[in-house]
């Protein structure tokens, strides 16, 4: 399938559709409305052909991020491959509130599903997942790198919460001094989990 897959799309793709409709243009003869209707339909069919190719490309980059994704899921534990679903249905939903590409939002969570206690929390509407998501989109927003490099800061602070204080901060995130001194505690006590989500 891939392979027959990658013949169609260099098949739209290839620039000899171009060549040809140069061909149709030029033998066209008679009035300049039909020369304008000959110049149309062949460059209107190269311009498809291409939307065409691009529209393959692009469905074969959400296959692979999904894939991706789901596979980081399921080395975290998820046998039922719900925890995917709903981080797929989180990126959906992100999409359309924020206009960012649902791909990037997917990239993002592959990152922050490696931690295993925050993948766990993937099903939970409202968990430490949902929340470090939204948390990568919106330091991206307000201009503290992309998505990506959100969630690989969220993540170091999320798997070391203690010296992920200092990280965070240079983002731009603030914690006050009772903040610091509560995770700091929750961290010597071996409460890392509760201390992960108190940064997000």
């Amino acid at each position: 399938m891939a392979g027959t897959l990658d013949v169609v799309v260099k098949f739209l793709t290839d620039t000899s559709s171009v060549t040809d409709a140069e061909k149709k243009v030029k033998g066209s003869t008679g009035s300049l409305a039909k020369w304008g209707k000959a110049a149309a339909g062949a460059l209107g069919g190269v311009f498809a052909v291409r939307e065409v190719g691009a529209w393959i490309d692009s469905a074969q980059e959400a296959q692979r991020v999904s894939a991706g994704l789901a596979k980081v899921f399921a080395n975290a534990g998820d046998a039922s491959g719900e925890w995917a679903k709903s981080a797929e249905k989180l990126a959906d939903t992100m999409q359309r509130k924020t206009g960012i590409d649902d791909e990037t939002i997917k990239g993002a969570q592959t990152i922050l599903a490696t931690f295993k206690p925050l993948a766990a929390t993937a099903g939970d509407t409202g968990g430490a997942f949902e929340r470090a998501t939204k948390a990568s989109a919106d330091l991206a927003k307000s201009g503290f790198g992309d998505v990506s490099s959100a969630s690989k800061q969220l993540l170091k602070a999320l798997s070391d919460p203690e010296k992920g204080l200092g990280g965070l901060a240079k983002a731009g995130v603030k914690f006050t001094d009772v903040e610091k001194d509560q995770i700091k505690v929750m961290v010597a006590a071996g409460d890392t989990p509760i201390a992960c989500r108190s940064l997000i």
